[in-house]
C-alpha cells in the first residue's frame, strides 16, 4: 500500500464520514460527469430529494455537494498529513448513487499544491461551463462556491488539528493555484477568529484559537421548503450568523 492509500485509510478511520467519498463504487469518466445527461439526472434527483423549484438553485446545490465530496478528504490530508493529492478529475471519479446525485473522488497520486490546484482549476472550469450551458446560472456564483469549497474544509481541518495558520496558508496557496489554472479570480477569503466566545479580527502573527471564513457563496439549500438556512448562511443577518458560528465553535 502506497503512502497516499495509507493516508486515505487513516483519514477514514479518523473521519468515517469521508469513507463514501473515497471508496470507489462505479467508476466515472470526467467527460461523463460534465455531460448533459449526468447533469439532468442530478437535477431531477435534487428536485426529488430537496423539492427545490428552480433548476439553477438545484444545480448550484448539487455543485456544492459535489465539491465537498471531491475536495474535503484531499484538503484534510493536505492540512493534517502534509500530503497533497493531485486533484486531476480526469481519473478517480466515481458514482455512488444509481439515481445520479452523489459522487466521489479517489486521488491516485500526489503533487505540489501548485500542480494540484492548477489541474483542478482547469477541470472545474469545464464543469462550470457545462452547468451554465445546462441552466441559466451565471459562472460567478459557482466560482464563489469553489472559493468556499477550498477554504472551508481547510479551516475545519486546521481547527481540528490545532494547525490554523498552516490551514490558512494551504487554503491561500491552493486557491491561487486553482484561479491560475482556470484563468479566473476567486473571491478572497474573509477570515476572522473566535476567542473567549467572541468574534474578533484575525491576527496572522498569532496562532488563533479557532478560525472561521465568512462564506462568499450560498449552497441554495434554503430554497428547499423542508430545510432552513445553514449555520454559516450568508443570507442570515450578520449578528445571527456570528452567534451561530460561535455556538458551533463551542461544540467542537
Amino acid at each position: 500500500m502506497g503512502e497516499l492509500d495509507t493516508a486515505l485509510l487513516g483519514l477514514i478511520t479518523q473521519h468515517p464520514r469521508f469513507q463514501p467519498c473515497v471508496e470507489v463504487d462505479q467508476p466515472l469518466s470526467f467527460a461523463e460527469l460534465i455531460s448533459p445527461e449526468t447533469l439532468a439526472r442530478a437535477d431531477v434527483e435534487c428536485a426529488n430529494i430537496f423539492h427545490i423549484e428552480q433548476a439553477k438553485h438545484r444545480l448550484q446545490l448539487w455543485f456544492y455537494t459535489l465539491l465537498g465530496d471531491i475536495l474535503n478528504p484531499s484538503i484534510y490530508l493536505m492540512v493534517n498529513d502534509n500530503i497533497v493529492p493531485l486533484l486531476d478529475l480526469e481519473q478517480g471519479l466515481f458514482s455512488r448513487d444509481p439515481k445520479g446525485y452523489w459522487f466521489g473522488y479517489r486521488p491516485h497520486t500526489t503533487a505540489s499544491l501548485a500542480q494540484s490546484g492548477a489541474v483542478f482549476g482547469q477541470n472545474i472550469a469545464k464543469l462550470i461551463d457545462a452547468i451554465c450551458t445546462y441552466t441559466d446560472i451565471r459562472p460567478a456564483p459557482l466560482w464563489a462556491v469553489v472559493a468556499d469549497g477550498i477554504v472551508q474544509p481547510a479551516l475545519a481541518a486546521g481547527n481540528y488539528d490545532f494547525e490554523q495558520l498552516r490551514a490558512i496558508e494551504i487554503a491561500q496557496q491552493l486557491s491561487q493555484a486553482v484561479a491560475t489554472g482556470a484563468g479566473v479570480r476567486l473571491p478572497a477569503a474573509r477570515i476572522e477568529q473566535i476567542s473567549d466566545g467572541e468574534m474578533i479580527a484575525y491576527q496572522p502573527e498569532v496562532e488563533p484559537d479557532f478560525v472561521v471564513s465568512h462564506r462568499v457563496s450560498c449552497c441554495m439549500i434554503y430554497h428547499s421548503p423542508d430545510i432552513g438556512k445553514c449555520t454559516s448562511c450568508p443570507h442570515k443577518p450578520r449578528e445571527d450568523r456570528i452567534k451561530d458560528l460561535i455556538a458551533a465553535s463551542e461544540m467542537m
